[in-house]
């Protein structure tokens, strides 16, 4: 489906493509419309993902070629390779709600979906631990299932 978007300079209004924007038009004032599809978010979206990626990999590059000279440290940057990652995704999810989700059910939409997205990483956070005999994978998955466990009870619950 795709939507038109009025006036990028003013309040980024969004209307069904059948529908034009209420808007006054005044000598000078140009108006300009662009189409946007649900399926293709927008360029920074990806750009700004990217971002977040390519830290978390040094992070995680960092904590395994540093774990010999420095374990503390490379326990520091393992563990924010991983929070780093889950950020970056979570912004994603956060966009994606907002670009799909009507303003009312934004919130239910976010939780849900991160609580979704958290439970996957952890499986595969302990799956990968187990294939790779990692305790620290293992833990750390175990971790945020039980993070998961938490937010589920004390949020998403009530």
């Amino acid at each position: 489906m795709l939507f038109k978007v009025s006036d990028e300079r003013s309040a980024r209004k969004i209307h069904p493509a059948g529908e034009s924007p209420k808007r006054e038009c005044s000598p000078g004032n140009s108006v300009e419309f662009r189409y946007v599809s649900w399926e293709n978010p927008p360029a920074r979206a990806h750009s700004r993902f990217f971002t977040f990626a390519v830290s978390a990999i040094a992070m995680l590059l960092a904590a395994h070629w540093g774990s010999k000279l420095f374990p503390p440290a490379a326990l520091a940057a393992y563990f924010s390779g991983h929070i780093v990652l889950l950020w970056g995704l979570c912004m994603e999810i956060i966009g994606w709600a907002e670009r799909s989700a009507a303003l009312e059910n934004r919130l239910s939409v976010e939780t849900i979906a991160m609580t979704i997205l958290f439970g996957i990483y952890a499986v595969i956070l302990v799956g990968g631990g187990v294939a790779a005999r990692s305790a620290i994978n293992r833990l750390a998955g175990l971790g945020l299932t039980g993070i998961v466990i938490l937010k589920l009870y004390l949020f998403d619950v009530w």
